[in-house]
């Protein structure tokens, strides 16, 4: 407890002799200077003066009929005592517009330029050393400031006497405030800008890098003002109110209406048509109006309308934004908190230039935009970064992702290799069977017989059997199984011995009864397989085997060519119930009609799938059922040479066409 009250105070005595310290040096400062807050004022002959009220210093034109003319400022002072016999100075901050300034009635100096070519000064600060031979120790001293005004105009500081390298000191200090360190942050925003639009000129599609670097461009355009007292030269081909129209007028408009554009790009948020119109008849008006003002003394009576509407500018998008909170919250709260310096320093501008008139402050909304400026290159600088190092890691990542996908897709190819090995083997072994299973030469008692049976992938949804009795011929049967594949080529091997069992089974039974057997012992031995057909079956009896006996369900009806008759003809008409329905289908009933015919030698039957009357040519005509027949009818000989021509037509035909379905034809001749 003692520790912490000595330690106490020895603080509070510290502080009691540091505050102590100061308001000595205050003192001895305030013995060395002389304020001159007493002055006076004439505008007319320059005798007759009233008294000048010290807050009015900084703005004269109010003080004179127009706002525009001359003003003559007069004051009186003695030396300090402890300046008497030194040199010393009068240092005072921006003088606006030109001023010329006498020291008992000697010229001291001018700053800026009167008219006709009237210029201001600029905002540094302004010197003026008074050596001891100019100056009247023992008696009052008279100091005349004749300046030019011109809607706006005055002296932004109380004018103070004080030794030579103090005063230089205090100008030196207002001059890095007010314009050197303008300057700098000018220089600032130059390089930034160019760091931008090289970041745009690689990510063209990052809008927001050409409108941050177009936005910093133009703020160093309106800065241009608080520190073209470096490079007066720039402007000696402009009077000063043209230099004001552009720099503070139409420069203000194009800064707002590129900031709004900006908030857009950094938010991703499309502006709306009604809000972009807006926006741009907004600035037309503006630039427009500003060129079309008459003279300075309007330009000036009408700047706090411009500065409305320059807010009224640049809070648009700011209010279309809010009002789309929900979509990008994060972003559109980056923004605002961005945009805080600038909203401060206005703020802070409002109470200490409005309220508190303390001229000697710089405009804190300048440093405030400048701020938002480098808080929002910290956060597009942030964004580069994080795409950047994403990009870096992803390439990093690179090799090891391509090696492990290298590897797991040799796994995979691998793999299906050997199943397409297993497949190619599986293909392999059901065409070997289905092979075995067709007869392609078959010898019968009375019928010359011919095959022609092409599958279009290795193993065919086409299959025909002949039903005999050793020699003798009973049946025929050619089925087209629906689907394409090893699966099919299954149900087709399935179906057929299904059928040819069933075929025996039946010999007792009217054909068509038979058939509706066969149907159910498909359904019963197919289960749950999808897969359905169509198809022709005969059966044969009578003697010499010249009765025949014919159901068809859902195939081409085949075709029978009389002996001794000129043309080929269909067993059953063409587009007639023969080609309705199918086999195999669970709960589908088919309608089933026979026909029946008597054959004697030299009459020939042609049996043949879909894929063969459908095949179709480079045209994209389908071979078709006429020009079947035409073959059949001018073609005789054996079942050979007949199934060779009527080949040799197909292929004439379908040309280097590759087919769309398996091919089966089936050629009987009578003998």
């Amino acid at each position: 407890m003692i520790l912490r009250r000595l330690s106490g105070l020895v603080l509070l005595t510290l502080t009691m002799t540091l505050l102590s310290s100061c308001y000595t040096r205050m003192q001895g400062r305030d013995r060395e200077r002389k304020v001159l807050d007493s002055w006076s004022y004439s505008i007319d002959d320059g005798m007759t003066f009233r008294a000048l009220p010290i807050e009015k210093l900084g703005n004269l034109p109010d003080l004179i009929p127009g706002k525009e003319g001359y003003i003559n400022l007069h004051t009186e002072f003695t030396v300090p005592a402890a300046l008497r016999y030194k040199t010393i100075s009068l240092a005072m901050g921006r003088i606006m517009q030109a001023a010329v300034l006498k020291v008992n009635n000697v010229p001291m100096g001018q700053v800026g330029l009167f008219p006709p070519r009237a210029f201001s000064s600029g905002t540094s600060g302004n010197f003026f050393k008074m050596p001891p031979q100019m100056i009247n120790v023992d008696e009052k001293n008279t100091i005349d400031i004749i300046l030019y005004v011109c809607g706006s105009g005055g002296i932004s500081t109380v004018p103070v006497i004080c030794a030579a390298e103090e005063g230089f000191d205090i100008v030196q200090k207002y001059t890095f405030v007010n314009s050197t360190l303008n300057l700098i942050l000018a220089a600032f925003l130059l390089f930034a800008s160019f760091g931008f639009l090289l970041l745009f000129s690689q990510h063209t599609k990052d809008r927001e890098y050409l409108f941050f670097a177009l936005m910093n461009i133009f703020t160093i355009l309106y800065m241009f003002p608080y520190f073209y007292s470096e490079f007066t030269w720039l402007v000696g081909f402009m009077d000063f109110f043209m230099f004001e129209k552009i720099f503070v007028g139409v420069f203000g408009f194009v800064l707002a209406l590129l900031a709004g554009s900006f908030s857009y790009e950094f938010t991703k948020i499309k502006t709306t048509r009604a809000v972009f119109i807006v926006r741009m008849v907004l600035f037309g008006l503006c630039t427009v109006g500003c060129f079309l003002l008459p003279n300075q003394v309007v330009f000036y009576e009408t700047i706090g309308f411009h500065v409305v509407l320059v807010g009224v500018i640049l809070c648009l998008p700011l209010v279309d934004l809010l009002a789309q909170w929900k979509k990008k919250k994060k972003r559109i709260l980056s923004l605002v908190l961005c945009y805080s310096p600038m909203i401060t320093g206005g703020i802070l501008d409002i109470i200490t230039k409005a309220l508190l008139k303390l001229g000697m402050l710089p405009y804190f909304i300048i440093y405030g935009w400048v701020g938002s400026v480098i808080i929002f290159m910290i956060v597009l600088s942030r964004r580069y970064a994080n795409v950047r190092n994403r990009v870096e890691y992803l390439n990093s990542k690179l090799d090891t992702e391509v090696k492990n996908r290298t590897e797991e897709l040799t796994a995979v190819n691998r793999t299906l290799a050997q199943q397409s090995k297993q497949a190619e083997r599986d293909m392999a072994l059901a065409v070997q069977v289905q092979q075995a299973l067709n007869v392609y030469n078959p010898v019968f008692e009375g019928w010359d017989v011919s095959v022609y049976f092409k599958a279009l992938e290795g193993v065919s949804g086409d299959s025909y059997d002949f039903y005999s009795n050793g020699t003798k011929l009973n049946g025929i049967g050619l089925y087209d199984v629906s689907g394409r594949g090893i699966s099919t080529g299954l149900v087709s091997m399935l179906v057929r011995t299904s059928l040819g069992q069933s075929f025996e089974k039946t010999s007792k039974m009217d054909l068509c009864d038979a058939v509706q057997f066969m149907n159910d012992s498909i359904i019963r031995v197919k289960g749950n397989i999808e897969n359905y057909l169509t198809g022709n079956i005969f059966r044969i009896s009578g003697e010499n085997s010249s009765h025949l006996e014919m159901v068809n369900v859902g195939n081409p009806s085949p075709v029978f060519r009389k002996a001794g008759k000129s043309k080929a003809t269909f067993i059953m008409a063409e587009n007639s119930a023969d080609e309705q329905g199918m086999l195999g289908v669970a709960g589908l009933d088919i309608s089933i009609r026979k026909e029946e015919l008597d054959v004697d030698q030299g009459d020939v039957l042609v049996l043949y799938t879909d894929g063969f009357s459908e095949a179709k040519n480079m045209h994209g005509e389908i071979f078709g059922k006429e020009r079947m027949l035409k073959s059949i009818t001018l073609n005789g000989g054996t079942s050979k040479e007949i199934l060779e021509q009527l080949m040799a037509d197909f292929s004439k035909f379908t040309g280097n066409i590759p087919l769309e379905d398996d091919v089966t034809v089936l050629v009987l001749k009578k003998v």
